[in-house]
C-alpha cells in the first residue's frame, strides 16, 4: 500500500469536496481507496485507518449526490473496517435512516 500517495489523493478529494465538486471528490476518494485494500479490522476508537476515513468520506459524497445504494454500501464496509470508531455509527445511521 502506498499510504503517502493515498493520503495525498485524500487531501485532493477533501479540497474538491469543499469546492462542492462532488464528482471530482468521489473520483479522488475512489482512487485513494484503491491504494488502501481491506486488511485487518481497525480497532482504534480515536485513530481510524486511512481506509476507514476514505470510506466515510465517500459514503458522505454518495449520499450528497443521491446514490443511496452506494452510500449504504460504503457505510456497511465502514462498519466492517472500523467497528469501534464512533463515527461509524453516525455514518451508518445517517445513510440508513436519513438523519442529519
Amino acid at each position: 500500500m502506498d499510504e503517502s500517495e493515498a493520503e495525498r489523493i485524500k487531501s485532493v478529494g477533501n479540497s474538491l469536496l469543499k469546492a462542492d465538486d462532488l464528482p471530482g471528490s468521489l473520483a479522488a476518494y475512489t482512487r485513494a481507496l484503491a491504494l488502501c485494500p481491506p486488511s485487518s479490522q481497525d480497532t482504534s476508537r480515536s485513530q481510524p485507518s486511512l481506509r476507514a476515513v476514505l470510506l466515510s468520506n465517500r459514503s458522505l459524497v454518495h449520499g450528497r449526490v443521491g446514490d443511496l445504494t452506494a452510500a449504504r454500501d460504503d457505510a456497511d464496509k465502514l462498519v466492517a473496517a472500523a467497528p469501534t470508531w464512533f463515527k461509524v455509527l453516525c455514518v451508518h445511521v445517517h445513510q440508513y435512516h436519513g438523519c442529519s
